[in-house]
This record gives structure tokens, C-alpha cells and sequence, in this order.
């Protein structure tokens, strides 16, 4: 399938795609295993709904609706965790605060982040604007050098958590007169959806 998101660890790039598989290759492109097994079975996921990294040992955290799988990067499971269910795109820093970014929708006001230690115990909320829509959006959320770096949908801002969890700002994205307006998340809108821009990923930079 489309390649959906790539992080590299050490000498390994993780890789998932669009059918939902996440795949663990050499950094010379060699094939080494898969991470977890979408299915209905025991120790099997039905959803993936994100994946992170954690940055010390390769730990794999599977995002999945309603729990975190947490497997080594010899393909064992280690654990699992039980969360919400609306927690569905993740990032995890070098002090193993495991970041979520939640998804906002007319009919809830959410933090914009949850920040949990590496068991999914919350351990603080970072408020966003607020802003609703006739539909649920997610935003991206992107490790690197130790900082997680997030923008949220109606900002032009670019920002980052350092290692206390402060947000700063790092740059401006600006699409001008073609970004995604709030008045653009409604069905009802879906034609003009190709005529604008929105940040679909932050990678390397």
C-alpha cells in the first residue's frame, strides 16, 4: 500500500501504510519484519490508528482504538494499555512523555494535547483554541532532536514542546488565501476541498 508515515530509529525505518501494516526495513532498504498483526484474534489489532517510536530503545507504541500496544523492535508485544479512544495520533519525547493530539468537533471541547507518562497515566492537558467544526480534523504531531512539534488546524504557527512541556513558537506556515477555513470542515463543503491547503505532515526538516 501508500507508504502513510516513515520514522527512523537508529539504522531501522518504521514504516506504515495505508492498509494499516506497520513494517520495520534497514536503512539500506532490507526488509526486516512486521510490527503487530491487524486482525480480530488475541494480541491482534483491528484499527491502526498511529504509531510512535520511543527514542531510547526502539519500544514501538501501536495507537489503536482504545489501547496502546507496545511492542519491541524484535516484533514482541510487551504490553498494553488501555486508553480513550479519541487518542489516535501520538508522539513520544525523550522523557517519555507520550503526547496526543485530539481530534476537535462541533459537539466537544478537548484539550488540544494530552500529555501521559509511558504507562498512559494522564499527566497534563494543553488547551487549544477550541474551534468547532461539522466534522472531526486531526492534526500532526512529529518527534525530533527531543522536541514534539504540533500545529493546530487554524493556526498558521508551527510550535514545539521542549523537554518541560512548554510550547513555543518555531515557524510560520502561511497558505495565504488558499488555508483551510473552519467554515470548510462540513461535508457540504467537500468540493472546494481541492482548492486549499493543509498541513498533512511534518517529517525531517
Amino acid at each position: 500500500g501508500d507508504v502513510y508515515k516513515i520514522i527512523r530509529w537508529k539504522d531501522f525505518y518504521y514504516i506504515r501504510d495505508l492498509n494499516e501494516h506497520l513494517f520495520l526495513f534497514t536503512s539500506d532498504g532490507k526488509f526486516v519484519r512486521s510490527i503487530g498483526r491487524k486482525g480480530r484474534g488475541a494480541n491482534e489489532y483491528v484499527a491502526l490508528a498511529d504509531f510512535t517510536i520511543d527514542p531510547e530503545n526502539g519500544d514501538i507504541y501501536l495507537v489503536v482504538p482504545g489501547k496502546i500496544m507496545v511492542y519491541a523492535y524484535t516484533g514482541e508485544l510487551l504490553r498494553t494499555m488501555e486508553v480513550d479512544s479519541d487518542w489516535q495520533v501520538a508522539a513520544l519525547d525523550r522523557n517519555g512523555h507520550l503526547i496526543f493530539i485530539i481530534p476537535v468537533s462541533r459537539d466537544q471541547k478537548e484539550p488540544l494535547l494530552i500529555v501521559c507518562d509511558k504507562g498512559g497515566q494522564v499527566i497534563r492537558e494543553i488547551k487549544g483554541m477550541e474551534v468547532k467544526c461539522d466534522i472531526a480534523y486531526f492534526n500532526w504531531l512529529h518527534e525530533q532532536d527531543g522536541r514534539v512539534y504540533y500545529k493546530e488546524e487554524f493556526s498558521d504557527t508551527l510550535c514545539y514542546l521542549d523537554g518541560t512541556l512548554n510550547s513555543h513558537p518555531y515557524a510560520l506556515v502561511d497558505f495565504g488565501d488558499y488555508k483551510f477555513q473552519p467554515s470548510h470542515f462540513s461535508m457540504g463543503m467537500i468540493n472546494q476541498w481541492p482548492d486549499c491547503y493543509r498541513l498533512g505532515g511534518v517529517f525531517d526538516f
